[in-house]
């Protein structure tokens, strides 16, 4: 497929309606001719969820976060909150500087809410780059 959201038409247009009719007929069934169609149906209702789970449910943050952590980085989740990141980051930047994992603290941000934090690793004499 061309683009992701080609694939979740197709996967609405065809594979939801499938799906659909499926849980409709079985919800329709009555007593032994429904513990058939469950039992007839069961691998297809599986298979669909896990599509489903994987197609139609958006990713958390894009999927950003699982590709940064194939590509060999450090990914920590926060709140959608305002300046949680923020927040999470200087954390991490103090925890670090403390235990003297670094020597040098690179900064890409346009945001004038971290010059504290740069301070003071300037005092803990670790080089700092800001980009």
């Amino acid at each position: 497929f061309y683009t992701n959201e080609k694939l979740i038409n197709h996967f609405r247009q065809i594979h939801e309606t499938e799906n659909q009719k499926r849980m409709r007929q079985i919800e329709s069934a009555r007593g032994h001719q429904r513990v058939r169609l469950v039992a007839k149906y069961s691998m297809k209702i599986e298979k669909y969820k896990r599509a489903a789970r994987n197609i139609v449910t958006p990713k958390e943050g894009y999927g950003l976060a699982e590709e940064l952590k194939r590509a060999g980085f450090w990914v920590r989740m926060v709140s959608d909150k305002p300046e949680a990141a923020d927040r999470a980051l200087k954390e991490h930047m103090v925890e670090v500087m403390d235990k003297r994992e670094v020597e040098c603290v690179v900064l890409v941000s346009d945001d004038s809410g971290f010059a504290e934090i740069l301070w003071e690793a300037k005092e803990r004499c670790l080089r700092t780059v800001v980009i």
